[in-house]
């Protein structure tokens, strides 16, 4: 008899719990207060992620600008409740639905204003093809967005992708892990830095902007392990925009210039730029990289090819460019304006592939070629650099070759490129 008291015992039990509980959704509970029991502790169901979270009771002051948003504080019967919730913030919580067909972005924007509110932290934007009307907009330090990975989260623009504008603050924030992709529309951009300062962005696709990635004024930014294709301008850095980095990324298939640097100091390195387009502008031709202030900017480690310019000089700075591959172009290294540019450019260890002309710096002031730099045909055979400078501005810096050995000697004598020169 007690195994049988047992045994009914325990199936009570299991039904007990194997009973579906329901529970009253956020909306219910907010429009029909009356039918809710307001204990310390209040379970609701989140239609929009179908998932069940406590809110407790919230006796705190709310931030002035910021009321009772029926996400994650919920006022019924006049007492503020918050969700329990640990970890990130998730977009969808705020009505974002990520069906490529609603316009998702007043949900996001909500989202980030809670975070902005509340001093930071992460958005997760769950995997999904979110649509957006305009720029996502973060105006605060401290507040990062993340998604699932470029092939889960995408985020379709119909104007600017994120706009990251926390003015002269340190944001100390990162993007990463998901697409942003636009419509090709004239002077949108996929990521805009504003006076942002040290954000990292990482494990990023964008592409179909008129820039991919812009900044002004932006200081000390990673941008690392990322892919921008189809746009016109890869990216581009102007007016003091200082210590930036550029790592580890893919820039291609884009009409005139993989990065463009104005009036900043960038490292760049290890970026494979490739299929930039015959487009033109105001009379210079499109490039993979065009240094156009140069100010302490290095690039090294890079790949480079099928560009009519491999990389576009404009005006001073302190250059060097080393350990480069570039292939199939008109041209490796060329000045791209007709004034003298009083520089400091350093080229070291470059391997040119089937270029017309390697250097055409006919008017730059102290440039250093070494003897690492080599030219190829496109079946690889190796020939002279044809280079077209004035010697007395600058020195080269070649191996004299003889039979016995591949090289002799270091020697700062032009022999062999003599009548490439021109003073």
């Amino acid at each position: 008899m007690k195994n049988i008291g047992l045994i009914i015992l325990l199936f009570n039990i299991t039904f007990c719990f194997s009973q579906d509980v329901k529970y009253v959704s956020i909306n219910d509970a907010v429009q029909n207060s009356k039918n809710i029991n307001t204990t310390d502790k209040v379970f609701l169901l989140d239609e929009n992620v179908n998932e069940v979270f406590a809110f407790e009771k919230y006796n705190g002051q709310l931030p002035k600008s910021y009321k009772a948003d029926q996400v994650i504080f919920i006022n019924i019967k006049g007492q503020v409740y918050k969700r329990s919730f640990s970890g990130n913030v998730n977009a969808k919580w705020f009505g974002s639905k990520g069906d490529g067909k609603n316009d998702d972005v007043t949900g996001i924007q909500k989202a980030i204003d809670y975070l902005a509110a509340f001093e930071g932290g992460t958005l997760f934007i769950p995997k999904g093809i979110y649509k957006t009307s305009k720029a996502i907009e973060v105006k605060d330090p401290f507040i990062s967005i993340t998604g699932e990975g470029i092939n889960a989260t995408v985020i379709n623009c119909l104007a600017d992708g994120i706009r990251l504008s926390p003015y002269k603050d340190v944001s100390s924030a990162k993007v990463s892990e998901l697409s942003i992709k636009g419509t090709n529309k004239a002077a949108t951009a996929g990521l805009i830095l504003n006076n942002s300062n040290f954000y990292f962005l990482e494990k990023l696709r964008i592409s179909n902007f008129d820039i991919g990635i812009k900044g002004a004024t932006a200081v000390n930014n990673k941008i690392r392990d990322f892919y921008i294709g189809a746009c016109r301008k890869g990216i581009v850095f102007e007016n003091g925009s200082y210590f930036t980095s550029i790592t580890d990324g893919i820039i291609t298939n884009c009409s005139e210039i993989g990065i463009e640097e104005k009036g900043s100091r960038l490292m760049i390195q290890r970026v494979d730029i490739e299929q930039i387009g015959t487009l033109r502008n105001k009379g210079y031709a499109e490039g993979g990289i065009a240094i156009l202030c140069g100010a302490s900017t290095e690039v090294r480690d890079c790949h480079i090819e099928t560009t009519e310019i491999g990389f576009g000089l404009n005006s001073s700075g302190n250059v060097i460019i080393d350990n480069c591959y570039l292939g199939s172009g008109k041209y490796g290294v060329k000045q791209i304006n007709n004034d003298v540019i009083n520089g400091n450019y350093s080229f070291n260890n470059m391997r040119f592939v089937n270029f017309e002309t390697d250097f055409y710096i006919p008017k730059t002031s102290i440039y250093n070629i070494s003897e690492g730099c080599m030219a190829y045909t496109s079946q690889g055979n190796q020939k002279n650099l044809k280079i077209v400078a004035a010697k007395e501005l600058g020195i080269f810096k070649k191996l004299k070759y003889n039979a016995a050995r591949n090289y002799e000697i270091e020697s700062n004598v032009n022999t062999i490129l003599n009548n490439n020169v021109i003073n």
